[in-house]
């Protein structure tokens, strides 16, 4: 009976295409999965950068609404500082109770974001400083 596996048995040198090829494939999901990994981590950052500043516009807005609602008046420009970063509130236009406001806003890993939105406000005010 004859070996059908012929190529286990052959000593020229039919394993090493075969081993570089098994290691080519192996490097090769290796190295793409470093990549993957490493974007990852990246796409992390700003994630994480992102939800720093949804929560900066969510403490100033509130902060903002507060300040203006206990003092009479709305001021032109308003900075707040707070552990996770810097806003920055511009008055903009005033309709009724809605005040439309600009807010910069600086991270502490110094990223800047801005937006404009509308801030309603507790009763009609019509003083500006």
């Amino acid at each position: 009976m004859r070996n059908k596996f012929f190529y286990f048995n052959n000593q020229r040198g039919f394993f090493l295409p075969y081993v570089l090829f098994i290691v080519s494939l192996t490097f090769l999901l290796v190295t793409t999965n470093i990549k993957l990994y490493d974007n990852e981590i990246h796409m992390m950052h700003h994630l994480i950068e992102q939800i720093k500043i949804e929560t900066l516009i969510q403490m100033s807005h509130m902060k903002y609404r507060e300040d203006v609602n206990q003092s009479n008046h709305i001021p032109e420009v308003i900075s707040y500082t707070f552990p996770s970063g810097d806003v920055t509130i511009s008055f903009l236009n005033h309709k009724e109770n809605r005040a439309f406001v600009h807010y910069q806003i600086t991270t502490d890993n110094n990223i800047s974001f801005s937006i404009n939105d509308y801030i309603e406000l507790a009763h009609h005010q019509n003083n500006r400083n």
